[in-house]
């Protein structure tokens, strides 16, 4: 069975309520968290803090979950085109971390 009350493509806003190295875990609504995978995020899960309100996440469902995810890259935030420069941005911030 599915989790109720979310369907694909909706938007939703989320409260941190969990971060940790692979994601962040948002309340929506009542039932519990949901979580939003480190590649779906805009910005590097370091930069979420606990209690933080986010708005424009969009709810998807991966096959066979019980429980949906959710993605920041929503087309209210910019969608795939967020999603490449959030990307780059990542990907920058590790090469500077790497070199110190």
């Amino acid at each position: 069975g599915r989790a109720p009350g979310f369907k694909g493509g909706e938007l939703v806003d989320g409260t941190v309520v969990r971060v940790v190295d692979y994601g962040v875990f948002f309340a929506v609504g009542k039932g519990r968290p949901l979580l939003c995978h480190v590649s779906e995020l805009m910005r590097p899960v370091e930069k979420y803090d606990v209690g933080e309100r986010v708005q424009g996440l969009e709810v998807f469902w991966d096959e066979g979950r019980e429980f949906p995810n959710l993605t920041e890259f929503s087309e209210a935030n910019g969608g795939e085109e967020a999603r490449t420069a959030s990307y780059k941005e990542k990907a920058a911030s590790q090469m500077r971390e790497a070199v110190g």
